[in-house]
Formats: C-alpha cells, structure tokens, sequence
C-alpha cells in the first residue's frame, strides 16, 4: 500500500545536503583574502544567498549553512517512520491515516521550498562556482524525488480505505 516506499530516496536525500554542507564546511573563498576583500567577498556571498529565501548565509560559521535543509530532512525521516509504520500493520491505518496525511502535506511544502531554493543556486553563477554544480543538481534531484513520493503518497493515502 506504501507508495512512499521511497526509502532510497528518504536515504539519497540526507547525502545530498551533506554534499553542499561539506562543500560549506571547506570554502577555500575566505583564504587568503585582506579584511577589504573579505568584507566585499561576504557581502556579494551573503546577497546570493539571501536570496534563495530558503538558504541562510553564515560565512563566518559555515557549519549552519543548511540547518534549513537538514531540518526539512529530520522531518521526512520522521513521517517515513509513521507511514512505514502503517506499512507493516495497515491495519492501524484508519487511526494513523489523519495524522501522516497532515504531516506529509506539510513536508511536502517543506520539499517544495527547498526544491526553490536549491533551483535558484543552479541558476546563479556565483552559487554555482562556490558549490559546483554536480553537488547542487544532485542535491535538486533528490528533492524532487522525495517530493513525487510525498504526493504519491498523499494521493495513495488519501484514496485508500
């Protein structure tokens, strides 16, 4: 019954992150700059960044780059563990169906932030250069794999009885 059988994906997705966050973890942007160039260097980082809405700039704690992200990440891993719940004893499934329709509908507008916030990195040349684009369009893909698996799930959910 668990369309959401996606447990590759709710796995992929957590490397994903990691990926951008180890690649924040170890910018070489701040070596060797002049206080002038650094205050410059953070200025332009912090305004791309901002405008992602959904990413946080830390340049002086990279470290907490993208606790959004792994937020939204701590969440799906969350609902999969009540809807495999369901998974294994479906007939539970009528006492738990409100409560994991109610949260999966909510991750799934926590995907979809992110899914635009990690679209608007592959779109901007600095983000790009800072983060590599393999790192971002990985990260892109597994978002929008986790997202068809929450819809599919609320639809399947939804629908059953």
């Amino acid at each position: 019954f668990r369309i959401d059988s996606w447990p590759a994906a709710k796995a992929i997705l957590p490397c994903c992150a990691a990926m951008l966050q180890m690649r924040a973890n170890n910018l070489p942007l701040w070596e060797g700059l002049s206080a002038a160039d650094r205050t410059a260097t953070e200025a332009v980082y912090n305004n791309v960044f901002q405008s992602s809405r959904y990413i946080v700039p830390y340049p002086q704690r990279p470290a907490h780059q993208f606790q959004y992200q792994r937020w939204a990440i701590e969440f799906e891993l969350f609902i999969f563990v009540i809807t495999a719940f369901v998974t294994i004893f479906p007939k539970h499934l009528e006492h738990v169906r409100p409560v994991a329709l109610t949260f999966l509908a909510a991750a799934l507008v926590l995907v979809m932030d992110n899914i635009n916030a990690v679209l608007y990195l592959t779109r901007d040349p600095l983000a790009i250069l800072v983060y590599e684009e393999r790192r971002i369009t990985v990260t892109l893909a597994g978002l929008i794999v986790v997202a068809i698996g929450n819809c599919l799930t609320v639809v399947g959910m939804g629908s059953s009885r």
